[in-house]
């Protein structure tokens, strides 16, 4: 569970796919399915961006202060402009919530983030 319901309805969707794949179910019912996690990444991305602006960020078109992008089903990377804090980073795990681990790649500018589902 997450503190954001866009997000849980997200997480719900890709328990869906998962367990119609673990059925061996039609694929039309897998295509429709698919096509829905698409429109609600988008959702989840624009959640996220709302939760680093309340918590002080910037959002521009030009050098925005982040770029948040859905790597895989249920990876989301954060790409920040300037290096942030460990407590910053440790804050937006704490508020979004569900993620299952936090990796910060070879670049300290980069958070990956997996959702538990």
């Amino acid at each position: 569970m997450t503190n954001y319901p866009v997000i849980d309805e997200y997480l719900d969707l890709l328990k869906e796919k998962r367990d119609l794949l673990n059925n061996n179910s039609n694929e039309d019912q897998i295509e429709i399915l698919n096509s829905k996690i698409e429109h609600a990444k988008k959702s989840v991305v624009y959640t996220i961006e709302n939760v680093l602006i309340k918590m002080g960020l910037k959002k521009r078109k030009i050098l925005s202060d982040f770029k948040v992008r859905m790597i895989s089903d249920a990876g989301l990377m954060v790409e920040f402009r300037s290096l942030q804090s460990q407590k910053f980073l440790e804050r937006f795990e704490k508020d979004v919530g569900g993620f299952v681990a936090a990796n910060y790649c070879t670049n300290p500018k980069k958070s990956f983030y997996m959702f538990k589902y």
